[in-house]
């Protein structure tokens, strides 16, 4: 569909505004400045050292003066977990959120169940833990857990999620009706077990 409007219009007027994302944007205004979380990362001499500052930040034109010119469809958004769970949440509704219709349930459909074809299976890669693994198949946008026995951490059939740049990730389990966030600040991604430790510890959480 052609919107006809900017990118970001679009996201903050069918995504954003109807389900309550207060917080979500392609960059961080200046009455949020002081809610936006620090960035950490690995350097050899320091495993915890801080990578970015305020005035450096590509989030907050503000302070920089460098506008946020690209407004990807992939990538860039910055989020707190209670817009994040909005969102989530509305996917595990099947597309609805408080009664709403965000997506419809066929587009969700889609969105959630593997694309690909039967050649490309079992699709490999380190969604979860270091190093590749099998067991996944691909949405429009969600990795699909296929073979939970075979996918490096506890999980359902059907689950899907996906991670961000900083190590923050999650995952919609509509057998177990829940929805799972972690925002950890980190970079590299997957440098340490922490996506595989949460998903173990939801789960066994369950039982």
């Amino acid at each position: 569909m052609i919107s006809d409007m900017p990118f970001a219009d679009y996201l903050q007027q069918t995504i954003f505004d109807p389900l309550q994302m207060v917080d979500t944007a392609f960059e961080v205004s200046a009455d949020r400045i002081d809610r936006f979380a620090t960035l950490y990362g690995y350097r050899e001499e320091d495993p915890l050292a801080q990578l970015e500052t305020n005035d450096r930040s590509p989030f907050i034109s503000s302070i920089s003066g460098i506008p946020v010119r690209l407004h990807s469809g992939g990538a860039g958004l910055v989020s707190t977990a209670n817009d994040y769970w909005r969102f989530a949440q509305m996917m595990l509704n099947r597309g609805e959120m408080d009664g709403r219709r965000i997506l419809a349930a066929e587009t969700v459909a889609l969105m959630t169940t593997n694309q690909l074809p039967g050649k490309l299976l079992p699709l490999s890669f380190n969604s979860v833990a270091p190093g590749p693994f099998n067991g996944y198949g691909f949405g429009l946008g969600y990795a699909i857990n296929m073979d939970p026995s075979n996918t490096a951490a506890a999980g359902s059939r059907g689950d899907f999620g996906w991670g961000g740049l900083a190590d923050t990730y999650c995952w919609v389990d509509p057998e177990q009706a829940l929805v799972a966030i972690l925002m950890q600040q980190y970079i590299p991604s997957l440098h340490h077990a922490g996506r595989k430790d949460f998903r173990n510890a939801v789960y066994q959480a369950l039982t």
